[in-house]
């Protein structure tokens, strides 16, 4: 009862600091790298904490969801570099897991485009 009730929290812990990096950047306007990192690195957390308790389409939505966040910097030449490299880094996470793969392999994720803003 204990671990879950750890699970829980370190669940609500992660999605606070990605909601709280995402305010940051889209509603503050804090496009700086540091900021972009900051979104980037909590969205993984959030996708190890979710995938610790085999929620692999809770992952592939916060993957999907934040690349497409990310894609609104790339549309507006917002820290290039800093954003592609995030995309590639919340790609990564989604094939590291196996229970990613299994969905991906299903066909039963798509992620949102972002060949056209290279």
């Amino acid at each position: 009862m204990s671990n879950a009730l750890e699970t829980i929290k370190a669940v609500n812990y992660a999605g606070s600091a990605l909601e709280a990096a995402e305010l940051l950047i889209f509603t503050h306007g804090r496009h700086g790298a540091g900021d972009i990192q900051r979104f980037i690195d909590s969205a993984v957390l959030l996708c190890h904490t979710l995938s610790g308790i085999e929620q692999p389409r809770l992952v592939c939505g916060v993957i999907g969801g934040s690349i497409a966040r990310l894609q609104e910097l790339m549309l507006q030449g917002i820290e290039r570099t800093t954003v592609l490299q995030g995309c590639q880094r919340l790609l990564t996470v989604a094939e590291e897991s196996p229970l990613q793969s299994q969905v991906i392999s299903r066909g039963e994720l798509t992620f949102p485009s972002i060949r056209n803003v290279h």
